[in-house]
């Protein structure tokens, strides 16, 4: 989590500036490990990533944020995405008995449908 500093930046609220040139590192493990991003920082907790637990979505950085994130995040999206054209090619899928007739995305929640 490094990037060069393509122009000089005074960082807001101090007098210190960042050289244009100067490479800047972001240490993440503070921001990963404080209990205010996550309800239980310390150990694997899948729950710290819903949405009642109101997650800093910016905290878990590992493979990055914004348009330079981890390369290999992008590649496993694209593999998804070819298993899922391949495996619907292949198969038919039928809606179950329990199974809404439309699905509602939660705005809560972008990555999650909203119960019926």
């Amino acid at each position: 989590h490094e990037r060069m500093c393509t122009k000089d930046y005074k960082i807001p609220g101090t007098d210190y500036v960042v050289p244009k040139g100067r490479f800047v590192h972001v240490y993440i493990g503070n921001i990963i490990n404080d209990p205010q991003s996550y309800a239980n920082p310390s150990g694997f907790d899948p729950e710290n990533f819903s949405t009642e637990n109101k997650h800093n979505k910016f905290a878990n950085m590992a493979f990055g944020q914004g348009p330079r994130n981890c390369i290999g995040m992008r590649y496993a999206l694209l593999v998804v995405k070819i298993g899922l054209v391949s495996l619907l090619r292949q198969h038919k899928l039928v809606r179950g008995d329990k199974m809404p007739e439309t699905l509602v995305l939660d705005p809560a929640n972008p990555s999650a449908f909203k119960e019926s």
